[in-house]
């Protein structure tokens, strides 16, 4: 997902700027290049209270 975040036009982000486009590319960074360094907790917390609450803002911009 950060990997197609990144690649999302700047407009795009402004125009819905309630999603944290650069957490999710920062995550996304963080999973990609700190192998050792993860905090496997913390990511599922974010996956478990997070993720549902992004999918369904993304799906209602995908409609848009």
């Amino acid at each position: 997902m950060g990997e197609a975040v990144a690649r999302l036009s700047a407009e795009m982000k402004a125009r819905h700027s309630e999603v944290p486009w650069q957490d999710i590319v920062g995550l996304r960074n963080i999973l990609v290049h700190e192998y050792f360094g993860i905090y496997w907790p913390l990511v599922w917390q974010t996956v478990a209270d997070h993720a549902p609450v992004l999918r369904a803002r993304i799906a209602v911009i995908a409609e848009e």
